[in-house]
């Protein structure tokens, strides 16, 4: 659905734990309600409204959720979900987003690269 063959990874998993870990937190993205769609979405759209690379969108979570809601497309989602998939992105995928005092801030992340870079997370999230 999202991903064009043939298929090119970009990711480093180092030990059976670290696949371990990456597959019971994409449960816990999975049990909060966000499925391959609305990851998608998000991760795509975080970018949406900057024109250069060395830009940033910085919020809140609650700030994030408006962000998404005030699309001329809205993204419905809550802060629990966008704090679960949040905490995710920092601990697995620490060029997407970071933390940055009490706002999330995107990072030079391009979100073309979105199918290799998140290719482990829509087959487990697929799978489930």
């Amino acid at each position: 659905m999202f991903i064009e063959y043939p298929v090119h990874y970009e990711g480093v998993i180092n030990s059976d734990e670290q696949i371990s870990s990456l597959i019971d937190n994409v449960k816990r993205i999975h049990n909060a309600d966000i499925t391959p769609e609305l990851f998608y979405s998000i991760i795509i759209h975080m970018r949406d409204g900057l024109s250069q690379p060395n830009q940033s969108n910085e919020f809140t979570i609650g700030g994030w959720v408006d962000f998404y809601a005030n699309r001329s497309n809205p993204i419905i989602v809550t802060s629990d979900q966008l704090e679960v998939l949040f905490q995710y992105l920092q601990r697995f995928k620490i060029n997407v987003i970071r933390f940055n005092g009490n706002e999330f801030c995107t990072v030079n992340f391009e979100t073309r690269n979105f199918d290799t870079y998140f290719f482990i997370e829509m087959i487990i999230l697929r799978a489930l």
